[in-house]
């Protein structure tokens, strides 16, 4: 009986197995691409939006967040305890960590690469100096050098400081491989051929080297990708992560900060909370370990389908055709090689992958941003500025743009002085009060349009009505409503005897209100006075009535009105600085020295749900006090602090009190004010700097408030003072006693 073969034979051959870490690897990518590349537009909801409180359809209760994976319709991967959706914020934070960890990964072959090649193909003192710090980077854990070049370059850096942590020693490993592979090609007989016929190094090393070693480069990246993710990851778990980190306050103090989604910040947050809600921290951690398992299954793949006695295989007659195909084409690209000819496949690849460097680059630095939230509140008649803080509601926020290269347009001064304003009506007027009695109307060119003289003097900014009338007061107390032509539709002295104590603000409807130092008055659209209570309390911090977006309640400190009767409808606390502020997301807030409480109000009774406490220890406030504070329309607290020694602090937090950003002024005494803070998140603040013997240098600047990121400064006026601004698109407009000055794009700029 004759045995049969096992050996090959001509005809049949063996199947090669399934590299299965490749297919599979692949199918993984291409759904993390799709996810990374679609998931801002298929997120349901906004990935940084608090949601107070959700009712279960079920049960039709209402129930608070956090909420496990499955717990409420509407988030299938539950929420944290602000109600966030986390799979909206997975599907954000997949994009910026991985054009982060692409960047990185990217350079740290290049890297490796040119240091690799360097180090294998010289002999002198300069490759084995190359190769002593080979040795070195190799020997000191990336994640070490990372956190310390993120934690001493990060507040100035921003995301290059991670760059700069990741690729600081993560080049070593693949310049060893290099190394090791340079070292072997230089020995081939074609390379010693070509020098021995003279060529030089650079030119051996382009035609002859390079295109052996360059497929080993492509082969680390997957690799390569998936070390830069485990420690970003690693920095996260840490509290250090993109676009927001942990701010230095000084020698010994710091503040964890959070920004938009990223993996690392959620891997942070959900290690704080970990003991009480897991699944934030292990849905993060098991999208990170996703991530890479693909990469590293990718890489293995790569690696199988390299392997020579995998590409010997044949799979039959057609195989077989392409095998011997494949093989000719090799000997004609090696006889090439060996012609000296490789400079062609060198280009391509050192060009493939700085093209990937400056793709990556590009999408790192275009990086979806979360759209701007447009605010929820509205000035009546689309006034541009239509009170001292742009509306009845004292947000300070506005949906226009500022300018980014500034220059100052044009001046407009005035010999006795400025008092108020400016307010600047839907078509660009601008309303401003002169200290000799005059209300003056001015072209958005600067030119004057008209003039009004007023018995008295005026006092504080005036504001306007859906109808464009003004309504200014004076230092008597007398409140003047004007129609848009300087027409008198009526005066009032609402309180006789008493003087004012704040601007007026206005309604839809052309009721204004104000404070004086005995009352609080309401007025009508024609003068006749609607009510007058006594004044419940105030303090000398800010004392401006505000009004609810609905006009239902007007808010005086930590008092609410009825503003149809003035009848007191609830004292929310017993706290001096406590006070109501109604947030350009639409929403009621109590704001306190210490944190923000949600503040809902039934009946005569107000509902208080802390969001956020403010370390007044650890941000260093000392003695300065609550000058300016709001809400941004996605859910975000800022603090204006000034004080009468210490120089202004901006403080921008997130909804659940983490410090995103502390934005120091060189401003002291008092001379520094917020003027408007844009759409975009640019806060926009005036003071004198004291750098003239006349008082100082009255100056401007913008600071994007969502990372540590100031846009310009610009000097106004030498020795002046700021009385109020206002900002509309392109044009910030400064008032100081002597001249308004419009500031705006420079030509070009």
């Amino acid at each position: 009986m004759r045995k049969r073969s096992t050996a090959p034979c001509a005809g049949r051959a063996w199947k090669a197995p399934v590299n299965w870490p490749l297919w599979i690897g692949l199918a993984l990518l291409a759904l993390i691409l799709l996810l990374a590349w679609a998931g801002p537009a298929i997120a349901p909801r906004d990935p940084v939006k608090p949601v107070y409180i959700v009712q279960d359809p079920a049960t039709q209760a209402f129930v608070k967040p956090p909420f496990r994976p499955g717990q409420m319709p509407g988030f299938p991967l539950g929420a944290d305890p602000l109600g966030r959706d986390t799979l909206s914020q997975i599907l954000w934070a997949l994009r910026p960590t991985l054009v982060l960890v692409l960047v990185a990964a990217a350079l740290r072959l290049l890297l490796g690469l040119i240091i690799g090649v360097a180090s294998g193909w010289g002999t002198g003192w300069i490759a084995r100096l190359l190769e002593g710090a080979t040795t070195l980077a190799v020997a000191i854990p990336v994640l070490l050098v990372a956190l310390c070049l993120v934690a001493a370059f990060g507040p100035r850096w921003g995301v290059w400081a991670f760059i700069l942590g990741l690729c600081f020693t993560g080049w070593a490993e693949a310049a060893r491989v290099i190394h090791d592979q340079t070292s072997l090609v230089k020995t081939r007989p074609y390379v010693e051929a070509a020098r021995a016929l003279g060529a030089p190094d650079l030119n051996a090393v382009g035609r002859h080297v390079l295109p052996h070693v360059l497929p080993m480069v492509w082969l680390l990246l997957p690799l390569e990708i998936s070390t830069a993710l485990l420690v970003t990851a690693g920095l996260g778990f840490l509290g250090y992560f993109v676009n927001a980190i942990w701010i230095p306050l000084g020698d010994w103090t710091a503040v964890r900060t959070a920004g938009q989604p990223e993996l690392g910040q959620m891997l942070a947050s959900g290690a704080v909370i970990v003991q009480q809600h897991p699944w934030l921290l292990l849905v993060t951690g098991a999208t990170i370990f996703l991530l890479i398992l693909t990469f590293n299954l990718l890489g293995e793949g790569l690696r199988r389908q390299a392997d020579p006695a995998r590409v010997r295989r044949r799979k039959g007659r057609l195989s077989a055709r392409l095998e011997r195909g494949s093989h000719a084409f090799s000997q004609m690209a090696l006889e090439r090689l060996a012609m000296g000819r490789g400079g062609l496949t060198t280009a391509l690849g050192v060009g493939a992958l700085l093209l990937l460097i400056g793709v990556s680059t590009v999408a790192l630095l275009n990086a979806s941003a979360i759209p701007s939230v447009p605010s929820a509140i509205e000035t009546p008649g689309g006034h541009l500025w239509a009170a001292g803080s742009h509306d009845a509601q004292g947000t300070y926020w506005t949906d226009a743009l500022g300018p980014a290269a500034p220059q100052i347009a044009w001046t407009l001064k005035d010999d006795s002085g400025w008092v108020g304003g400016p307010a600047v009506a839907a078509n660009g007027t601008i309303y401003l009060t002169a200290a000799d009695g005059r209300l003056v109307a001015v072209h958005p060119d600067g030119g004057i349009a008209w003039v009004a003289r007023l018995p008295g003097k005026p006092y504080g900014a005036p504001a306007l009505s859906a109808e464009g009338h003004i309504y200014l007061l004076d230092s008597e107390g007398v409140l003047y409503v004007l129609g848009p032509e300087a027409d008198l539709i009526g005066a009032i002295q609402a309180d006789p005897g008493a003087l004012p104590l704040s601007s007026p603000v206005v309604d839809a409807h052309g009721v204004a209100y104000f404070a004086t130092e005995r009352s609080l008055v309401a007025v009508g659209p024609t003068g006749d006075l609607v009510w007058r209570v006594s004044l419940p309390t105030y303090s000398y911090v800010n004392p401006q009535p505000k009004l609810s977006p609905d006009g239902q309640h007007l808010f005086f400190e930590d008092i609410a009105v009825d503003a149809a009767t003035g009848r007191t409808a609830v004292k929310a606390s017993d706290a001096i600085l406590d006070r109501y502020l109604v947030g350009a997301d639409g929403r009621l807030y109590l704001a306190g020295q210490e944190g923000f409480a949600l503040a809902t109000i039934v009946g005569d009774q107000v509902q208080l749900q802390p969001q956020g406490e403010i370390d007044l220890l650890n941000l260093s406030l000392g003695q300065r006090l609550q000058k300016a504070a709001g809400v941004a329309p996605s859910g975000r607290f800022w603090v204006f602090y000034q004080g009468p020694f210490d120089q202004a602090k901006l403080l921008w937090s997130e909804a659940d009190g983490s410090t995103l950003n502390v934005v120091d002024y060189p401003w002291a005494g008092g001379s520094g004010a917020l003027i408007a803070m844009s759409k975009t998140g640019v806060a926009y603040a005036c003071g004198s700097n004291g750098r003239s013997e006349r008082g100082g240098v009255l100056q401007c600047t913008s600071y994007l408030v969502d990372r540590p990121a100031k846009t310009w400064t610009l000097d106004i006026e030498p020795g002046g003072g700021l009385l109020g601004g206002a900002l509309v698109d392109g044009r910030l407009y400064v008032l100081s006693k002597n001249a308004l000055y419009a500031v705006e794009d420079e030509a070009g700029g």
